[in-house]
């Protein structure tokens, strides 16, 4: 039998190695942040010694750059290189910015280097240059060695090399990684591309321009992020985006977004087809939903009358979305006071209902309704 003295003292050896270990981890931790720490000054003060040289119309000293292409290709060095031009930048950005343009051909090398490394590697490096884009849409070697980085990689590392390219600003080259998403398949959420694209850095109209070329060419998840993105900011696509409206073979979401752009940016001649869409019960349901909802953007008699017959509608979220808009539109009360005293049970639960949620303005006329409620 085993000895209980052997199995105690086995124990404490156990414990005794954990806690080395953990002390160990603990101080060699310490150290490497006190390194990175010193990592970190040393770079913050090479990078202002070379922003005076700029100041004074000196280019990057020769020695500075051939540290950068030796020590940056090591990940650990390059954060905190990043973390030291973002506190430069932060106290100095004119001279940052001034500094970044300077460092053109050493990020170009070194996105070079990186493009050998694996998928993670190359995600962090195609981040740094969005945090720190060394140019505006004016070169292309860099844009093509990011590019490079999207076969054989994570959607992590796609993701980053997109947000890259659109903070570098050059439109080609946004075509051409999203042609490559096209052309292999690549499955990237398209609210990421649309929300990512708002944030371009250079020409959006023609960015936008060139991406509408790709209609009828790209898959209709890449073609719906380029409509998202140009509601954004676009009213020009008004006649552009009506064809698809009415073809009744297009693909559904797509129509749904370019309904959804006609309620940003009203259009006259849309208004009868968001009414026969509401009106339709037979159709599909997701164009009377969302109908409900644009035709807020087209105030008058005619809206008004077609939102109070929707609010019968057999489609919870029609009548919800039709009261919704009845309210913002602030319809008069006398309207709405007709719905509320009919026989339609539906439409006047559905109006209390949206009406109570409000609140504000039609208060008193909730007041007024409950105070006729016979006893």
């Amino acid at each position: 039998m085993i000895r209980m003295e052997f199995i105690i003292y086995t124990y404490m050896a156990a414990c005794f190695t954990l806690m080395v270990f953990n002390f160990g981890y603990m101080g060699r931790s310490g150290f490497k942040r006190r390194g990175d720490k010193r990592k970190q000054r040393n770079w913050r003060n090479e990078i202002l010694q070379q922003t005076q040289r700029l100041a004074a119309g000196e280019g990057l000293h020769p020695k500075h750059t051939r540290r950068m292409a030796k020590k940056l290709t090591k990940p650990d060095t390059l954060i905190a290189y990043a973390q030291a031009l973002e506190e430069v930048r932060t106290e100095f950005p004119e001279a940052a910015e001034a500094y970044i343009y300077a460092d053109y051909t050493v990020f170009q090398e070194l996105a070079f280097q990186y493009s050998h490394r694996e998928s993670m590697e190359r995600a962090f490096y195609a981040d740094f240059i969005r945090r720190f884009p060394p140019c505006k849409g004016e070169y292309k070697q860099i844009v093509d060695i990011l590019i490079s980085y999207m076969p054989n990689s994570t959607i992590h590392c796609r993701e980053n090399v997109l947000c890259a390219l659109y903070a570098l600003g050059h439109i080609h080259a946004v075509e051409n990684a999203l042609q490559l998403l096209n052309d292999n398949g690549w499955f990237h959420h398209q609210k990421l591309i649309s929300d990512d694209l708002a944030g371009f850095a250079g020409d959006k109209a023609e960015l936008a321009a060139s991406l509408w070329e790709n209609y009828g060419k790209w898959n209709s998840y890449l073609i719906l992020s380029v409509v998202h993105f140009i509601t954004t900011f676009s009213p020009d696509y008004k006649e552009v985006f009506l064809p698809i409206l009415q073809n009744q073979s297009a693909d559904m979401e797509l129509r749904l977004a370019v309904m959804r752009y006609y309620r940003r940016y009203a259009h006259e001649p849309v208004l009868p087809l968001l009414l026969d869409y509401l009106a339709d019960e037979e159709g599909d349901e997701n164009l009377s939903i969302v109908a409900a909802v644009v035709l807020e953007g087209y105030p008058g008699s005619e809206t008004t009358d077609a939102l109070i017959r929707a609010l019968s509608s057999r489609n919870w979220h029609v009548r919800y979305n039709a009261s919704s808009t009845l309210v913002h539109m602030k319809t008069h009360e006398d309207e709405l006071r007709k719905v509320l005293r009919s026989g339609d049970r539906y439409a006047k639960e559905i109006l209390t209902y949206r009406l109570e949620q409000e609140g504000g303005l039609y208060a008193g006329l909730l007041l007024e309704e409950k105070e006729a409620v016979p006893v």
